[in-house]
């Protein structure tokens, strides 16, 4: 994200979901959230769960460093690591409120949602990666299973939140067999 991104915001931003991923952008959100240190945002780091790492050190909650051993078969190519960065898992361990690991069938339906919007929502073409924290933020707002993670996160139809795409349909084919055709995952 660029600085004058941020400065163009008229509200701070309460929530940051981010994907973990070989690149970790998440690691931009945090030094963005500085923007507001009196009421930093929640930043939420999202995996594919099949290669969540950086949950599973999380949930281990010891702050040691854990790896995903063996297939990571996923749709989330990009986010198919299976180990954390080792400079940036002490940064995200000490300042990140929330990992979450996502099953593909959450990334393929907000890739479908994006892709078809309600009235007045633009269309947003995202790929199975960068779609995903829009399916787990989906997910939290509508599912009463996670009740609890909502409120705990303060989410409400108040909130602002920050979202980033980062990669559009990459893979034509599979896109389209995703969104169009609704084609596997999902099964949830």
């Amino acid at each position: 994200m660029r600085k004058s991104q941020l400065v163009d915001l008229v509200k701070p931003i309460q929530h940051f979901p981010s994907h973990a991923g070989k690149f970790f952008p998440v690691m931009n959100r945090l030094a963005a959230a500085n923007r507001y240190p009196e009421c930093p945002p929640v930043v939420c780091v999202v995996e594919a769960d099949t290669a969540a790492c950086l949950y599973k050190g999380a949930v281990a909650g010891d702050g040691a460093e854990y790896n995903v051993e063996g297939d990571m078969p996923t749709i989330m190519a990009g986010l198919a690591c299976g180990e954390p960065n080792t400079t940036s898992w002490d940064i995200l361990k000490n300042h990140v409120s929330v990992f979450a690991a996502a099953p593909d069938w959450v990334s393929a339906k907000a890739m479908r949602m994006l892709a078809a919007p309600i009235k007045g929502d633009p269309q947003v073409t995202s790929g199975e990666s960068g779609a995903v924290t829009f399916g787990v933020l989906c997910e939290i707002m509508t599912n009463p299973d996670y009740q609890e993670l909502k409120d705990a996160l303060k989410l409400d139809e108040n909130s602002q939140v920050l979202l980033f795409s980062t990669e559009g349909d990459t893979d034509p084919e599979r896109y389209q067999e995703i969104v169009w055709e609704g084609k596997a995952y999902l099964d949830h």
